[in-house]
């Protein structure tokens, strides 16, 4: 279930989704912004988080896309990397008498 702006709009401003899709956001804000208050909003949106597990449920792929790359950026770190496919080497032709 992710709640629409709408939906949002009704919930009140202290229920903790209120505050994580605030914060979400705002780190979305920050990243765009350089904006030194990235680590707090991180914090503040995994503390929120850990303490309620069914909150991550409501979040959109897009909102979690940007919780992602704000950690990432914080950390300065890539958490997948794609390997360069490197040529295959022609197996050389194995007959039935090598394996006896």
């Amino acid at each position: 279930m992710n709640l629409t702006p709408e939906q949002l709009a009704k919930c009140q401003p202290d229920h903790p989704i209120f505050e994580v899709m605030t914060r979400i956001t705002a780190i979305e804000d920050t990243m765009l912004k350089q904006d030194p208050q990235l680590p707090t909003h991180l914090k503040v949106v995994h503390k929120q988080l850990q303490e309620y597990e069914e909150l991550a449920h409501l979040l959109t792929p897009e909102q979690i896309g940007v919780l992602m790359k704000g950690f990432q950026k914080h950390t300065a770190i890539q958490l997948v990397v794609e390997e360069q496919a490197k040529p295959r080497k022609r197996a050389s032709k194995v007959g039935v008498d090598d394996l006896i």
